[in-house]
C-alpha cells in the first residue's frame, strides 16, 4: 500500500537491525511511548513480530524507496469493525511527513480496504505532534482519559480521537 513514496508493507524479522532497535530504546523519541517502560532486544522484537501470526492485527514497516523509515500498528476487533493504529517514525525522519502519509494510509485507506467502521487512536495530552497528526486526518476528539496515563512520574490524561468511516 503507498501513498506517494511512503509505503506500508509487512513488518519482516529482516527489518528488525540494530538502527531500529536503537528507535525503540531512545528514551527521548520515545517518551510518550508506551515503550519506553521496555527495553527492546532482537529476541523481543521477534517475540512481538511473532505475536500477530494468526491474528487480524497487522505490523507495518513504513519504507520510502525501499529504505525502513519507520513502523505500524494496526489492531483490529472484527466483531466491532474497530481498529486501532499506531506509529513509529525514525528520530532522523520526523518532520518530514513521512509519518503523516502513513498515518493517512492507516486511517483512510486501509480501513476503507477491510470493511473497517471506525479507527481510534489516542495518545498522552502532551504529545502535540500526535495530536496534530490527529488533526490532519479529520479525527475527532471522543475522550479524555483523566490521570490515566504518567509522564516523568506524573499523571497524565490521554486523548482518545476517532475517525467514522462510510
Amino acid at each position: 500500500m503507498r501513498l506517494g513514496e511512503v509505503e506500508l508493507s509487512d513488518f519482516t524479522e529482516g527489518d528488525i537491525s540494530a538502527t531500529y532497535l536503537s528507535w525503540l530504546n531512545d528514551p527521548f523519541h520515545m517518551k510518550y511511548s508506551t515503550q519506553r517502560f521496555l527495553e527492546h532486544t532482537h529476541d523481543s522484537a521477534v517475540d512481538y513480530l511473532s505475536s500477530f501470526e494468526g491474528t487480524p492485527n497487522r505490523f507495518f514497516a513504513i519504507k520510502v524507496h525501499g529504505k525502513l523509515v519507520g513502523s505500524a500498528t494496526f489492531y483490529v476487533n472484527s466483531d466491532y469493525g474497530t481498529a486501532s493504529p499506531g506509529i513509529l517514525i525514525a528520530p532522523e525522519h520526523v518532520g518530514k511527513g513521512f509519518g503523516k502519509r502513513a498515518w493517512e494510509l492507516l486511517v483512510l485507506v486501509l480501513p476503507t480496504q477491510l470493511g473497517i467502521r471506525k479507527v481510534s487512536a489516542g495518545t498522552l495530552e502532551l504529545n502535540l505532534a500526535m495530536i496534530k497528526l490527529f488533526d490532519s486526518c479529520k479525527m475527532e476528539f471522543e475522550a479524555r482519559l483523566v490521570g490515566e496515563g504518567i509522564f516523568n512520574e506524573i499523571p497524565t490524561d490521554i486523548l482518545i480521537y476517532r475517525k467514522f468511516l462510510n
